[in-house]
This record gives C-alpha cells, structure tokens and sequence, in this order.
C-alpha cells in the first residue's frame, strides 16, 4: 500500500511541477526524473520475486 501512494505521490507531484514549471525544459526533465522515482519505488521488491523464484522451481521465464 505504500508503493502504491508513493506512486500516486509522485505522479501527481510531476504533474504539479510541469504545470507550474510552464513548458520549461529543466522542469520538464525534472518532472520526469520524479515519475521514474516512483515508479522505482512501485516495482515490487528482490525478496518477493526471489521467493516467486522459489516457489516456481527456479525455472527461468
């Protein structure tokens, strides 16, 4: 549930800045550097996959 308000946060946080940074190209680029961050912070964790990875038989996909 955090990841998901963090993702939510920080889409709507670059939302913000590109409305308020007008068409600048240093907020736009920061906008995106915020939107990468929370979908960073959305992907799901190491230790939950490697215990998919696990329960799977360790076969590779």
């Amino acid at each position: 549930m955090r990841r998901m308000a963090a993702f939510f946060a920080s889409t709507w946080l670059a939302a913000a800045i590109l409305y308020l940074g007008r068409h600048s190209v240093p907020m736009m680029a920061l906008s995106g550097v915020v939107v990468f961050a929370g979908l960073d912070l959305f992907r799901p964790d190491r230790a939950s996959a490697e215990g998919a990875q696990a329960r799977d038989g360790g076969k590779q996909r």
